[in-house]
């Protein structure tokens, strides 16, 4: 009796064993979004009709902060990384459409910011990078898909800009079935400055910012357009403007502001060589 008790037991965890270790069917996520988790192998479509087992390993030396990352795809290695003074590797999985999901990467680097922002597509057995997003993203605080789906999605992530400090932004991407291509999907995106780094402030309190109202420090010209010269208005010192909208571009920034008659214009960011901000509440990450 005692033997064929032992048996059953031994089958039970036997049981276990195997289920732990079979891989987890992904569902579409509601938002078309899923988080994958180190060392914990899914089974999921990625350009096909065909299941695939896709698994991440992120390695790290806490004496040097050495990072490396390793993607598997049906337990073979498709896409490496290493990152140095980086604190932790993210992979998501992206449903863009029915027949296609996406994997997205980013790795958090110490002082620099965020590098590495990826998007591959799997196809022929071959993890295909589609874009690389950082120009959007870099140097961004936790750059973090929050939904996909029509051949879209978007990445909520914080940056900082001289000119105006730290704020939020939902940049929209999107991907194209034909050339296998990621862009943005919009030139501007609206920006936020509620708990832009997590410091524990309430909406409206980042840095003074109240519903994105700011205090003009300097005077400066604003425009009709990103990049144009057909001159909107012109702010004066101590003057109330509204900062509405962002146009992240590969080598120039432009902000768009409202002033309190309703008007609206562009100015560029001032760049990292100048140190003066335009706004009295511009605050900066620590």
């Amino acid at each position: 009796m005692k033997i064929k008790i032992l048996n059953s037991a031994f089958a039970v965890i036997l049981t276990v064993l195997l289920v732990a270790n079979l891989p987890i069917t992904v569902k579409a996520a509601s938002n078309g979004v899923t988080e994958l988790k180190p060392g914990k192998t899914v089974s999921t479509k990625l350009s096909d009709s065909k299941k695939h087992s896709v698994k991440y390993i992120e390695n790290i030396n806490k004496t040097t902060d050495d990072l490396k990352m390793t993607i598997y795809i049906d337990g073979k290695v498709k896409y490496t990384c290493n990152a140095s003074w980086a604190f932790k590797a993210s992979v998501f999985l992206l449903d863009v459409n029915v027949n296609t999901t996406l994997i997205y990467t980013f790795i958090f680097v110490g002082d620099e910011g965020t590098e590495f922002n990826k998007i591959f597509n799997y196809n022929n057995g071959y993890l295909k990078e589609c874009s690389d997003i950082e120009y959007i993203t870099g140097t961004a605080a936790n750059p973090i898909p929050i939904k996909a789906g029509e051949n879209k999605f978007i990445v909520n992530c914080g940056r900082q800009e001289p000119s105006i400090g730290c704020f939020k932004i939902n940049a929209s991407f999107k991907y194209d079935t034909s050339s296998k291509k990621v862009s943005k999907a919009s030139s501007a995106y609206d920006i936020d400055f509620s708990d832009c780094y997590g410091h524990g402030y309430k909406p409206g309190e980042m840095g003074g910012w109240k519903d994105n109202w700011g205090t003009v420090s300097r005077s400066f010209n604003t425009y009709t357009k990103a990049g144009g010269n057909t001159l909107s208005f012109t702010s004066t010192k101590g003057e109330r403007l509204k900062v509405q909208k962002v146009n992240i571009q590969k080598n120039a920034v432009y902000i768009q502001v409202m002033n309190e008659k309703g008007k609206t214009g562009w100015f560029k960011d001032l760049g990292w060589n100048l140190t003066k901000n335009y706004f009295l509440e511009a605050l900066y990450a620590d």
